[in-house]
């Protein structure tokens, strides 16, 4: 696609940040992309593409940061393009893709949401387990809100230039899953798929490499409040759950330790829970993830 027409759909839409490539078209577009926007913002969060240094050299070592300054970060990737646009017209996106600056906004806002929705309902709960235990839950929920997020929002991926601009502001982009995970939309509902997405990308990020099937039919029961389908469906659900038992195994260990060890965890045990006992006995966490999933699934 010619880096013109990229640029000039870019100029049509005025409502996102204009340094930001693609970012106004994904908010008109893109639902999730616009409801995670909006629930940021409404929560105080603002954006600058006057990034800090740190960040620049290592973004997740920033995270916490930007959590707390209210201020997520991104790259104005746009000024360079257009100054490429006047020395060429033949620049076309492949040219270019591989070089250019990405933007994570998407899934820094993500964990924005989450951790604003964490200080309001979980900040008083007190589990029946060690405060470090409790804490990585919290941390991973946020983490596997933001990887739901960037999963589901393929969805609405439907030509050259969404596609571009997606993967343009996200970590991860399986656009081979669209129809797949469309059709499943269908079939189950959007707010009992996220909510089987979520759980399944948490159990992902807790180092499980597949559910074995009391986990599977909990996690179910949670997410569907029932646990019978025909044998199709459950074979459905399997398969949407192993994309998320996909999510890279590096990130799943190396940069998740760094991210704890910078919380002053290294307690390796600390993994060891049973995931779905909590959720289902916590009333609060109940609450949390209903709320995070609505965030997702409202019009």
């Amino acid at each position: 696609m010619k880096l013109q027409a990229l640029l000039d759909i870019h100029d049509k839409h005025n409502d996102g940040l204009k340094d930001n490539l693609g970012d106004g078209f994904l908010l008109t577009n893109n639902h999730i992309y616009s409801s995670i926007r909006k629930a940021a913002k409404e929560s105080g969060f603002k954006f600058s593409s006057q990034t800090n240094n740190l960040y620049q050299a290592l973004p997740l070592s920033q995270l916490e940061s930007i959590l707390e300054s209210k201020i997520i970060p991104y790259y104005d990737n746009v000024s360079v393009l257009r100054d490429v646009r006047q020395k060429s017209s033949l620049i076309v996106w492949d040219d270019i893709v591989s070089n250019l600056k990405r933007n994570h906004l998407f899934h820094e806002s993500s964990h924005a949401v989450a951790r604003s929705l964490s200080d309001k309902i979980l900040h008083k709960e007190k589990l029946n387990t060690p405060s470090d235990q409790s804490k990585v839950l919290h941390l991973l929920l946020e983490e596997s809100f933001a990887n739901t997020c960037e999963l589901l929002a393929v969805i609405d991926c439907d030509d050259a230039a969404h596609r571009i601009y997606y993967e343009l502001n996200s970590y991860t982009a399986l656009f081979k899953e669209k129809t797949n995970l469309k059709n499943a939309l269908s079939d189950f509902g959007r707010a009992p798929l996220t909510t089987f997405v979520f759980l399944s990308y948490l159990h992902a990020n807790f180092l499980c490499n597949e559910f074995d099937e009391k986990t599977f039919t909990d996690v179910i029961t949670f997410s569907f409040g029932k646990s019978k389908f025909e044998p199709k469906q459950l074979k459905t659900l399997r398969a949407i759950s192993r994309l998320a038992f996909s999510l890279d195994e590096d990130f799943r260990t190396t940069t998740t330790n760094f991210y704890l060890k910078l919380q002053d965890i290294t307690d390796t045990n600390i993994f060891k829970i049973n995931i779905m006992k909590y959720l289902q006995t916590s009333a609060s966490h109940k609450t949390y993830i209903q709320k995070l999933v609505s965030t997702l699934t409202t019009n």
